[in-house]
């Protein structure tokens, strides 16, 4: 589980070196690029990250198509 106010990269990205890194806080989350981190930075509230978080895991809009 990740720590409140330090930046993380999920662990199923780790070692990979193309990924996104989150940071929570008492106020917002916050997203990143791993290889840019002082480039834009993503901000969503509470409320939207815990939308996004549960349509990921309850449906398949995020799936790639069959090949």
């Amino acid at each position: 589980m990740p720590q409140w106010n330090e930046w993380f990269t999920p662990r199923r990205s780790a070692n990979q070196g193309n990924c996104v890194e989150t940071l929570l806080t008492s106020k917002a989350v916050y997203v990143r690029n791993s290889k840019r981190p002082d480039e834009a930075t993503l901000t969503f509230t509470h409320d939207e990250w815990r939308a996004f978080i549960d349509s990921v895991k309850e449906y398949s809009d995020y799936a790639l198509p069959p090949q």
